[in-house]
């Protein structure tokens, strides 16, 4: 009996899986990650001695940065079963890995 359950799996796992590519030309999608983040803090290095009271805030530092993210594809073929692809993968970027990916 065992010996049809893995006859049947491996006929499940063997038979082809096929995926739309979707239509023929360029398609794709472009998105920005954008990130700010800043500190304050009293152990300045600039200056040799901290003017003004002991008690007061420390300066304070803001950075934005900027990054596009997004892929383009270009699909062909007489089925439309070709693809050439250059970008980040939505399923890369969600579970926080940024990959750039190149391949057909």
């Amino acid at each position: 009996m065992k010996k049809h359950y893995l006859l049947a799996l491996l006929i499940a796992a063997a038979y082809p899986a096929f995926a739309e590519l979707g239509p023929q030309g360029i398609s794709g999608s472009i998105s920005v990650l954008v990130e700010q983040h800043g500190q304050e803090s009293n152990f300045n290095t600039n200056l040799a001695t901290k003017s003004g009271s002991l008690n007061t805030s420390g300066e304070s530092d803001m950075e934005t940065v900027v990054f596009p993210l997004g892929e383009i594809k270009y699909t062909f073929g007489e089925q439309s079963n070709q693809q050439v692809f250059l970008g980040t993968s939505r399923e890369d970027i969600t579970t926080g890995l940024i990959a750039l990916e190149l391949g057909y």
